[in-house]
Order: C-alpha cells, then structure tokens, then sequence
C-alpha cells in the first residue's frame, strides 16, 4: 500500500515538472491531508511518521495572529526523505472569538499590499508574516540550502489554508525558481486576498488545488469582491462524503463562476470541520489515526 503511494508521489513529481499537475484524490487524502492535519498537534511528528514514516520536524512556530495578540497561530516545517519534499503546514483557527476577528477585520479594514497591485485579507496578512518573520523565512533559507533537490509540499485547514497560500507565494517570489516545485493543497481555504493575488497563483504555481467539502461555510467568506476577495482556482467540489471513489468536480474557471454553478449555498460548519469523514483537528491531535465518533461540538478548530 505504502509502496503504491510512494510511486504515485513520484509519478506526480516527475508530471510536475513539464505541466500543470493533475488532481490526485489518493495524494490529496493520503499526503496533503495528514500535512495539514498535523499542525493541530503539538507534535505533529508523531502524525507525519505515522503516515509518512522517513519524515523529520525540523522547526515549529508558535506566534501571534495579529498585531493585537488576542490569537495563536501555529506552523512548522518538515522534511520527507523518502518522497525528497520539504513539507511546510499551518493550523487553523482554534476559537470562535478567533474566527469572528478574522470575518471584522475583512469585512472593515482594508487589505494589505503585498506585491505590485496585489493585496490579502489584513487578518491573514499578520497571521503568516509575523510567522515568517520570527524564524520560519530564515528556517526555509536554512533548509532549502540542504535538501536543495527537494520538493516542496504545503497544505493547511481553514486559517491555515489562508496561511499556506500566501506561504507558497511568498517563497515563488523570493525563490522564482522554485515556483514550479511547489505543491500547495489546502482544505477549506477562505478567500485570502484580490483578484490580482489570484492570477498571480493561477500563472505561476503549476500545482495548486483548493479542496472544498461539499457546503463548507468558509470557503465562501469573506463575500467575492474582486478588488478586496477573490478566489484562486482550480477548486476540487466534493458532495456528500469524501470517501476514496466519491463524486468530486474541478473547476477551472474564475471565482464567481465556479461558486455560483457548485457552491452556491455553502452553509455548514460540519462540512467545514470534517474532510474525508474524519474531524480533521482530531485526526491531527490523534497522530493522524482515524477517531471512533466524529465530533458535533463547534466553536472550536474552524
């Protein structure tokens, strides 16, 4: 089974590098999901090994999300030397107070510019770069120079999907060359910044899919507004569950398009906090081993 997975990665590595990759459900469930699993664990080691056997935490980071140090953001970076990738994830929100400052500070303060006219979401913004800048952007510099034939694999979950996309950007913009090394599959990704960010993302990273569980609320908040919030795409659309063989869409077309023909209604905080019918924070917290129950209880992890 193990050995199947590995080739796979290989082969999807291998297509990586002459193409925009294809989605591969079996990746996304069996790698990208455990990475992004994992950083709702305070040793998300013991996930990584279980899943993905020769891997190693190299840094963790434990930082603020906002100027105001109401919240805690979580991350860290990670080597898998079997598959040869640098694995880099971040957790998502742990509160509802912490989910409700994310949705006023979008709705009410202006975007932050990151390059030429392309902004992000203020909330999102601080959350990564006060992160990047206390160790993790001297951390990569550090690692990228040792496993310098490394992929480089990013994912996350809600905020941590906002905190990965802007991630993959930044490394595609100090590191041009990497860009097309670059694997970035979140789960239940909000919209991060404005449509120029998007296009952006579109034109540079070959290997970028948002996976979207059938009604999950926040894939659709903050509301589109092209020059404020504005989705990425390809998006992956599952209904009902997310069982390997289950019934998914990708859309490729632009924002307004792909969400008013296949999420128009998205509604539910269950979907938000269930992916591949496991709670993904309790998978994380449970070294990446399923949970008996999934959990009803909300106000926390989305």
């Amino acid at each position: 089974m193990l050995h199947k997975l590995y080739y796979n990665v290989l082969i999807l590595l291998l297509l990586c590098l002459e193409v925009h990759c294809q989605y591969d459900e079996k990746i996304a469930k069996n790698v990208f999901f455990p990475l992004a699993a994992s950083a709702y664990s305070d040793k998300p080691e013991d996930c990584l090994q279980h899943v993905l056997k020769d891997t190693e935490v190299l840094a963790k980071y434990f930082t603020a999300c906002s100027p105001k140090k109401k919240d805690l953001c979580a991350g860290f970076i990670a080597v898998d030397h079997q598959n040869k990738a640098m694995m880099i994830s971040f957790r998502g929100s742990t509160t509802t107070e912490q989910v409700i400052r994310e949705i006023v500070d979008a709705v009410l303060v202006p975007n932050v510019k990151v390059f030429d006219d392309a902004s992000v979401g203020y909330y999102f913004y601080h959350a990564f770069y006060i992160m990047w800048k206390s160790g993790m952007q001297k951390d990569f510099a550090k690692y990228r120079k040792t496993y310098d034939n490394y992929e480089i694999w990013i994912s996350g979950h809600s905020l941590g999907a906002a905190m990965a996309t802007i991630c993959a950007v930044q490394i595609s913009r100090i590191y041009p060359t990497l860009a097309p090394n670059i694997s970035l599959y979140t789960f239940g990704e909000p919209r991060v910044g404005d449509r120029s960010f998007a296009t952006y993302i579109e034109n540079t990273i070959p290997n970028v899919y948002r996976v979207i569980h059938d009604k999950d609320i926040v894939t659709n908040i903050p509301l589109i507004l092209a020059d404020k919030f504005w989705h990425h795409t390809p998006a992956v659309f599952y209904k009902g569950d997310m069982d390997i063989g289950s019934k998914f869409v990708i859309c490729k077309k632009n924002d307004i398009e792909c969400t008013l023909r296949y999420g128009p209604l998205q509604d539910s905080i269950d979907d938000h906090l269930n992916y591949y019918n496991m709670r993904l924070s309790d998978y994380g917290e449970n070294g990446c081993r399923p949970v008996d129950t999934r959990s009803y209880v909300y106000g926390d992890d989305i």
